[in-house]
């Protein structure tokens, strides 16, 4: 008898609904309020837009199931307050000693209030999903509110309540305070994220040829859960994702249950209560302080300054954790721990940027590279390295577009011997003048970034700032190669016989300004005179940046249009436009401008512009300026404002081309 009613207390279920219950209450009209009642204030507008869209057969978690910014900040809140309510007598001496008085086993104790404060999260979301699935149906919301859809999104967000809630819990049972609980709760979700974002600045710093942006946006959402579910919508979790946060929910429950069985009651009100993990907190706290320290004074780019943040971070974030474990604020005796702290600090940070493990002279043989990216820009590293079939489920759940696809992921890569031998002789030597490099800035257009894609499966990544025309000698073949030209051309990758029509069009705004070409013969002769001119190209032309002269549309059936900006200096196409009277009809003349400001910009400055032309007038020189007109960078840029309702066209301009007369209004 005594066993049965060890295994179930009604009063003490019954105490902890009149405690806690009112959080169920709460969390499911909340539910409600970003849910169902969002749905039924714009039901016309998601109906239209739902009936107007081609909804995948396959499940997913569509944006019509409510806000997911809002789902995710109800579960990083409730299930953690939950927690704290049904827990917080282990924080109360002499609640604990009451609690544990009770003729009920601790294990029983345990499972009892885990089951509770479950249930609590659990029926509000499956309430929630009834009202869902019922207006949805009732107002033939289609796909989007399925069984199939919304019992997906009702266990997603379950998962996540349940990953908080256990893993809160979990925390309860190192500290004696609720407030810590609260605090520490976030801390370790947040922690992986924020020691990788810390370690990557640093290594930003330190490390010749790395770059934090290249890697942290592939790992930033996958470890914070938060923003995984606020994500969850448009990329559903992978089998290996549930997989990791069940293991997770698992081991906090069972690591939290062997804890509490053998926790002690007196230990209420301490900081930490498992003695071991003491001194991981206190120089946890400092050695975070410490890098946030270094990161905030590091904006100074000298080192003398970041030391200094070390310091100081160092010395805040020891006081803080020796005053919360001692609990007063008098801890001046208390330095020994200090000096032992700052002296394996000082040895880890020498290691580190003397380069232990040759991360900086690192460059890959040719003979294991199976290809190389090589780009001026930052890109996304999972994306370019995406297989076709990684990139179709992308395309599929609507994360990217097919042209995008063809755009930005499937260029700018060699696969030819002879360019990643180019490429890798470049890359030693910027290697060779490293103290040279590392005091260059970054600005725009003055990186090189690479991405080896190893035989191995292997993957290696480099960013680099260089000073202009330094490595023009060694960039040139790489630049001027077939393979590198057809990365920088669509006209060059497509099938000619494919084409259904062309649109030519100015290459500054005008949309009245075009042409369609639909004659296969026309066609065909003028993609050749384009693509010998490419093939003409020499690197300084190239280097200079597309210019904005004439844009051909390439249109393939249904598929998104391809589109090529033609320079002035494209001899060959220019006098097929010319030979076909259509030169002046899609090239912008002087005489469409009533004038033309050039500026200078600088985007570090509020208002942008730093320096302006007067208004030029003279039709020669805007004719002039037209030839010039390039979308590679905006430092210095042109305004070209039309006749025609005086709208304004902006383009880019290298300042070496502009007249000596503008560049003196300029300086």
């Amino acid at each position: 008898m005594r066993q049965k009613t060890s295994l179930f207390n009604k009063g003490i279920f019954v105490q902890d609904l009149r405690s806690v219950g009112w959080i169920g209450i709460v969390y499911f009209l909340l539910l409600v309020a970003v849910g169902p009642l969002q749905i039924l204030l714009n039901v016309e507008h998601y109906h239209k837009t739902i009936m107007q869209s081609k909804i995948s057969n396959e499940v997913s978690l569509p944006e019509f199931l409510g806000s997911a910014e809002a789902y995710t900040i109800l579960t990083c809140i409730l299930p953690v307050a939950l927690a704290i309510l049904l827990f917080r007598y282990l924080h109360t001496k002499l609640a604990g000693d009451y609690i544990h008085s009770l003729p009920i086993k601790r294990n029983a104790l345990f499972h009892q209030r885990m089951l509770t404060g479950i249930g609590i999260l659990v029926l509000p979301l499956f309430l929630n999903a009834l009202i869902m699935l019922g207006v949805g149906q009732g107002y033939h919301l289609g796909e989007a509110y399925s069984m199939k859809s919304v019992g997906l999104w009702l266990i997603t967000v379950l998962l996540f309540n349940l990953l908080v809630f256990t893993g809160s819990i979990f925390v309860a049972m190192f500290t004696g305070m609720s407030l810590l609980q609260g605090v520490f709760t976030y801390i370790m979700f947040v922690f992986p994220v924020g020691i990788l974002m810390l370690s990557l600045q640093y290594a930003d710093l330190f490390l010749f040829g790395f770059s934090s942006f290249l890697v942290r946006d592939s790992y930033t959402s996958t470890l914070f859960p938060g923003l995984r579910m606020a994500h969850s919508s448009a990329a559903p979790l992978s089998i290996i994702e549930w997989s990791v946060y069940i293991v997770l929910i698992i081991t906090f429950y069972v690591v939290a249950l062997f804890l509490y069985k053998r926790r002690k009651t007196e230990t209420a009100t301490q900081a930490i209560v498992v003695k071991p993990l003491r001194p991981v907190f206190k120089y946890g706290v400092t050695a975070c302080f410490m890098l946030t320290g270094g990161i905030y004074f590091g904006d100074f780019q000298k080192m003398g300054w970041i030391i200094f943040g070390f310091i100081v971070g160092s010395l805040i974030g020891y006081s803080i954790a020796t005053m919360i474990l001692e609990k007063t604020w008098r801890i001046l005796y208390k330095w020994k721990g200090y000096i032992g702290f700052a002296i394996v600090a000082s040895i880890s940070l020498l290691l580190l940027n003397m380069d232990i493990f040759g991360y900086e002279n690192n460059v890959p043989q040719d003979s294991e590279v199976k290809r190389v990216y090589v780009s001026s820009e930052i890109p996304e590293i999972d994306r370019i390295l995406a297989t076709d079939e990684e990139l179709e489920e992308q395309v599929k759940r609507g994360e990217i577009s097919p042209g995008e696809v063809e755009m930005y992921y499937r260029k700018n890569f060699f696969t030819d011997r002879t360019n990643i031998h180019n490429v890798t002789t470049f890359q030693k030597e910027i290697v060779k003048d490293k103290n040279e490099l590392e005091l260059i800035p970054e600005k725009e257009n003055n990186m090189v970034v690479f991405v080896y894609e190893l035989k191995n499966g292997d993957k290696e990544v480099r960013k680099y700032n260089l000073p202009p025309h330094k490595y023009d000698n060694l960039y040139k073949p790489i630049v001027e190669s077939d393979e590198y030209k057809k990365n920088l051309y669509n006209a060059l990758r497509i099938n000619e016989n494919q084409i259904d029509r062309i649109v030519l069009s100015s290459g500054i705004g005008f949309d009245d300004k075009q042409e369609v070409l639909t004659d296969q013969s026309q066609m065909k002769d003028l993609l050749r005179a384009v693509k010998q001119d490419i093939k003409d190209q020499k690197y300084k032309e190239i280097q200079k940046g597309t210019n904005t002269f004439v844009d051909i549309e390439l249109i393939q059936g249904k598929n998104e249009p391809l589109i090529d900006s033609v320079p002035s200096t494209f001899n060959q196409t220019m006098k097929w436009l010319k030979d076909h009277q259509i030169y002046k009809e899609i090239v912008p003349m002087a005489s469409d401008f009533d004038y033309v400001v050039v500026q200078k910009w600088d985007p570090t400055v509020s208002e942008g512009e730093v320096a302006s032309t007067d208004k030029i007038t003279d039709k020669d020189k805007i004719n002039q300026l037209i030839k010039l007109a390039s979308n590679a960078g905006y430092e210095y840029r042109m305004e070209f404002h039309s006749k025609s309702g005086h709208s304004i066209y902006e383009t880019g301009v290298h300042y070496e081309d502009l007249p000596n007369d503008i560049k003196k209004q300029l300086n």
